[in-house]
């Protein structure tokens, strides 16, 4: 079975950058673009020819030369040609580039679809929804930005970041699409955002009362602002965290339900089932098999 990684950031003459952009050219068709992988960061992809299939967020999908890709925080992907000379310029980038402050949740609610995959929104951008005109030209000034690294390149490269996104986020507005699960119009959305970093490093042993003390809240407080600001309980939220963990030891790891179940922190394996389908639409087993049937041609 290919087995997924995580994949971290490299120093470059001894710097870690929050953001990498690079150009990738398949000559033949079948040929592998990535592996099966999953990085903190968000990736955006631009398909300048050819064609591509992408496993994303559990499914799979196909894109072409002029589409755009979104891929969110963590989410375990693969790249395939479907062409021959596909070429494609990705950029990877820390989510926190899209804010000034950790505290800064005005900015982060343009984030939250990108990192804690609550909602099922678009991945793949055909041509036809999106401009080009302004897409492909902010591509091609991230990647040569990057492989000058003349002086402020830095600013450079982040402000073409920007421009994708509020691209895609104003596309989702037209639309209809909800962009954020958070109510920013309440002052409570500052205090509850230590326990989303908790939840974020600590999903399988997370507990309400823990996250209300960080938070410096009474239990009943907490819980009442957070729902209120995150629009779900807490329990929800860590269900939400805990699924798209299990998605990668499903892919990455020789591991059963019940053994993943309890990782987790699941009460029971028919509990992490559940959770797993009202969330996914199927079953980690049904998940696991599409896989398989997509990427890797094998029977489970």
């Amino acid at each position: 079975m290919d087995r997924g990684y995580k994949e971290d950031n490299i120093l470059i003459d001894g710097v870690c950058y929050p953001f990498s952009t690079y150009t990738v050219t398949l000559s033949k068709k079948h040929e592998s673009g990535c592996n099966l992988h999953f990085h903190s960061d968000i990736e955006l992809i631009y398909i300048e020819n050819g064609s591509f299939n992408i496993w994303l967020s559990g499914k799979a999908y196909s894109a072409k030369a002029g589409d755009l890709v979104v891929i969110n925080s963590n989410e375990c992907h693969k790249i395939q040609s479907s062409s021959e000379n596909c070429v494609y310029k990705y950029i990877k980038f820390d989510p926190k580039d899209l804010y000034i402050s950790d505290q800064n949740m005005l900015d982060m609610q343009y984030v939250i679809p990108f990192t804690l995959n609550t909602t099922d929104h678009q991945r793949v951008f055909k041509s036809a929804e999106i401009d080009t005109d302004i897409i492909e030209p902010l591509f091609f000034d991230a990647c040569n930005e990057w492989d000058n690294r003349q002086h402020g390149f830095e600013l450079a490269i982040r402000s073409d970041i920007l421009r994708i996104i509020l691209h895609v986020i104003r596309y989702w507005d037209e639309i209809g699409f909800k962009t954020s699960v958070v109510d920013i119009s309440s002052g409570l959305s500052k205090t509850i955002h230590p326990a989303i970093k908790y939840v974020e490093e600590n999903c399988a042993t997370a507990s309400e009362a823990e996250a209300a003390q960080l938070c410096k809240l009474s239990y009943s407080y907490f819980s009442h602002s957070f729902k209120k600001v995150m629009n779900m309980r807490f329990k929800e939220y860590v269900n939400y965290v805990r699924i798209n963990e299990s998605q990668k030891l499903l892919i990455s790891e020789n591991k059963s339900v019940s053994e993943i179940a309890e990782i987790l922190g699941f009460s029971s394996p028919s509990h992490y089932i559940q959770s797993f389908k009202k969330i996914k639409g199927e079953s980690p087993k049904q998940f696991k098999i599409n896989y398989l049937k997509n990427f890797l041609n094998k029977n489970p």
